[in-house]
């Protein structure tokens, strides 16, 4: 089952370790995710409308890496751990292994990413989408949180 949820700036989405619960998509609205490295908070992204996070866990089935913050008001569309799983499961098998890869590589790269940020924090945060992502899909498609529901719905 899918929810769509807002949550105000400054508001917490999802907690580091925490257990994973889900997916969630970015109708509308801009959210921070950061780590907590050797004691100091690591921004690693700021996610826009059309971003997605919390797939790491749902795929890997490891606790959160990150905190999700809401950076302004924020519509979310949160999609459940076994809704989303089957969703993938219905995939080639070639298809959820290259998955799972990419999903290793994307933790180890942020925890080289916190490291390196740990060292020099005047590094620029990523933005997603960028500006060029942006066009091809943001922009592109209409992203009302209520049709994005409706994909996932079994």
């Amino acid at each position: 089952m899918s929810q769509i949820k807002t949550y105000q700036p400054g508001e917490t989405i999802i907690c580091q370790k925490a257990e994973c619960d889900g997916v969630y998509i970015v109708a509308k609205g801009m959210v921070s995710i950061s780590t907590q490295f050797e004691g100091r908070q690591i921004e690693l992204a700021t996610l826009g409308r059309g971003s997605m996070f919390g797939e790491m866990a749902v795929i890997d089935l490891k606790n959160r890496s990150a905190t999700a913050t809401a950076l302004q008001e924020t519509e979310i569309v949160q999609v459940e751990a076994d809704e989303f799983q089957s969703n993938l499961h219905s995939l080639p098998l070639w298809a959820q292994l290259l998955i799972q890869m990419l999903v290793r590589r994307l933790r180890a790269a942020d925890e080289q990413l916190a490291r390196i940020q740990g060292l020099n924090p005047v590094l620029q945060v990523p933005i997603f989408p960028n500006d060029q992502e942006k066009d091809m899909i943001v922009e592109s498609k209409d992203l009302a949180a209520e049709e994005i529901a409706k994909e996932f719905v079994t």
